[in-house]
């Protein structure tokens, strides 16, 4: 059956026509591009936050019922219009059912129970089911070229909107009235006040045109929505509804030019300043509340950057008193190393056996104590830039035999069986700063028999084309996929680790990884994360340093 044609100019480019009074270009247009560019900027700001999806979602069904509107005033064909008009009444509940589901979601930061859910479907179950009867269009009038609405499409549908707009109030006042935060509570009430002005206007539109036929006078409602929009907008970057931040005021200004701009294909004066007075008149408000944000973010800028002066002081400050502090224990510490070495070495005269194990444990603590002041020592110069390596030529074997010399005594009181395996044909010397270098090999050799109850650590060297290879490996407790993410952080410690070691400092794999880094090099741990499977620990030094002396890189 051929469609019927209606006596007035056919559609060009789908959108076009003679038939379309200049006030739907600028309802329809304005709103279209709008609404879809804040709909792809939301969801591309948080594609994970499921308030982002939702109310991504509802802008897009809103732009789909935006465009087939457009359509519907442009085109001459009773098939497409009825088409048209029959998908706008099965997508317009939809937007409503976006908008209550949005507003839960954004308001209470959890998504909407099963049973709201289901409420909602229950209550869009039958427009589903009425679709493509004659409920929903019972026909096409060709004298008016509309088509006619059936007792279900006028009957239902807006009772149901109506319902789901005083849902979706209630949800958000009831949120507004629950949240305790009073920055909360202004943001849920600023989104519901935008969702109501939305749907309001949105609902303006239809309902007009449907009991007065005067579709004209229904678009006055539709220039509501892009204001809404903005509001909404305005809602985003106030109170981060998104956590898209200050990119989002490119939003406002883009509607606004969006606005602006859509006066051109209008024609008719009388309409003209009805929509600059409409236009000026929103966005009066919305600019004041702009300005307001920009002098408020320009208020706490400077507020953060005298708080963030104060503290640079004060961690200057704690810095240099740790500094001090570190400084005075070392020289203490030393002597007590100092002294307990003589005595082992037989400085002092015979040792007994019982005394002999007293001093060890002393000289296990003392020794302990330094390396966790140089770890602090190192850790405040890295935070103050001024961290240098001194990069010459020096030898990683006699560096690794001096740290395997000085923990060999330590593993032998923990009944561990210390290893080495030294690439005797390889040139291991290479450029880097040697301190720095036995401070890495030591903090790993070190960790390995803190965390090794029982079993032993192999230490190994050799080199590959490019790169000297240091490497440790334990039978100790392990390193599971979790802890080995913050295993390289600052006072980062795997779970097992505070079971094993409860004095450490949490700083030592940081700084290694820093003073590798530094180098150019990497470092890594492999482990099947099973107790007595242990890990291995690697160092990897490129050869190709240049000699000199470089900066911090922390």
């Amino acid at each position: 059956m051929l469609p019927a044609i209606c006596d007035f100019e056919g559609a060009h480019w789908l959108l076009f026509s003679g038939n379309v009074p200049p006030l739907v270009y600028y309802s329809h247009f304005s709103v279209l591009i709008l609404s879809l560019a804040l709909a792809v900027f939301i969801y591309m700001s948080n594609k994970a936050r499921l308030q982002n999806k939702i109310f991504a979602g509802t802008l897009v069904l809103f732009a789909a019922w935006v465009f087939l509107d457009s359509i519907f005033w442009a085109t001459n064909r009773s098939d497409v219009i009825m088409f048209a008009w029959a998908t706008i009444i099965l997508i317009e509940p939809l937007i409503y059912a976006g908008s209550v589901y949005f507003l839960y979601v954004a308001s209470h930061g959890i998504d909407m129970p099963l049973r709201g859910k289901i409420f909602i479907a229950v209550l869009l179950l039958p427009i589903m089911l009425a679709a493509s009867t004659d409920y929903t269009l019972s026909g096409f009038n060709l004298t008016t070229c509309l088509s006619e609405e059936g007792f279900f499409a006028v009957q239902y549908i807006y009772p149901l909107e109506l319902i789901l707009t005083l849902t979706a109030i209630v949800i958000g006042l009831g949120a507004a009235k629950r949240a305790k935060d009073p920055a909360d509570k202004k943001r849920v009430r600023l989104l519901t006040v935008g969702i109501f002005c939305f749907l309001l206007a949105f609902g303006w539109g239809n309902i007009t045109g449907s009991f007065t036929e005067n579709w004209q006078l229904g678009q006055f409602g539709l220039i509501g929505m892009p204001i809404a929009a903005i509001f909404l907008a305005y809602a985003i970057v106030q109170y981060q509804a998104f956590q898209i931040k200050v990119a989002a005021t490119n939003i406002l200004v883009a509607a606004l030019w969006i606005l602006l701009l859509s006066l051109l294909f209008i024609n008719n004066l009388s309409i003209m300043r009805v929509i600059v007075a409409v236009t000026f008149f929103a966005s009066l408000p919305l600019g004041v509340l702009l300005v307001r944000s920009v002098k408020r973010v320009h208020q706490q800028a400077e507020e953060l950057q005298v708080a963030n002066e104060k503290l640079q002081e004060e961690e200057k400050f704690q810095s240099e008193l740790l500094s001090v502090a570190s400084h005075q224990l070392k020289g203490p510490l030393a002597n007590v190393i100092g002294y307990s070495q003589s005595i082992l070495d037989g400085d002092t005269g015979e040792v007994l056996p019982d005394t002999q194990k007293a001093v060890h444990i002393s000289l296990t603590a003392a020794t302990g104590a330094v390396s966790m002041v140089d770890e602090f020592l190192s850790l405040g110069r890295i935070k103050r830039g001024a961290m240098f390596y001194e990069m010459q030529e020096c030898d990683t074997k006699k560096i690794v035999t001096q740290t395997l010399f000085e923990l060999q005594l330590v593993a032998e009181v923990r009944g561990l069986k210390l290893s080495s395996k030294i690439s005797e044909t390889d040139n291991l010397k290479v450029v880097a700063d040697a301190s720095r270098l036995k401070q890495v090999f030591y903090i790993l050799v070190d960790n390995a028999i803190k965390y090794t109850p029982t079993g032993s650590i192999e230490v190994s060297l050799s080199r590959t084309q490019d790169a000297i290879v240091f490497s440790v490996k334990d039978t100790g407790v392990g390193i599971n996929d979790e802890d080995k993410k913050r295993l390289f952080t600052k006072f980062g410690r795997g779970k097992e680790s505070f079971k094993t070691n409860v004095a450490s400092s949490g700083l030592g794999l940081y700084l290694a990884k820093e003073f590798v880094a530094a180098h150019g090099g990497d470092i890594g741990v492999e482990s099947e994360g099973q107790p007595g499977k242990g890990s291995t620990f690697y160092v990897k030094i490129p050869t190709n340093i240049q000699p000199g002396t470089i900066g911090n890189k922390g």
